[in-house]
């Protein structure tokens, strides 16, 4: 079994393990401008998400309703 190294000394798959992450870091910061459209995209597709899915439960719940309330079946195949 290997000793650990000592002190700050990285071992060779760790100095691997940086030498990788270095590479995804990022030099320069991101467009603030496209950070922000894409973060009010995403807000607004929540919003409209939410009404949709209000509006289909309140027109299932209508439709169920009007089943129960006339007697309407569905044709058997």
């Amino acid at each position: 079994m290997k000793r650990p190294p000592s002190g700050d000394e990285l071992s060779p798959a760790e100095a691997g393990l940086v030498r990788l992450l270095g590479s995804l870091e990022s030099p320069e910061p991101g467009d603030a401008r496209l950070t922000r459209a894409v973060m009010r995209t995403a807000r607004l597709q929540l919003a409209v998400r939410d009404v949709a899915r209000a509006v289909t439960l309140v027109v299932g719940a209508v439709g169920e309703g009007a089943v129960l309330l006339f007697g309407i079946r569905r044709r058997s195949s």
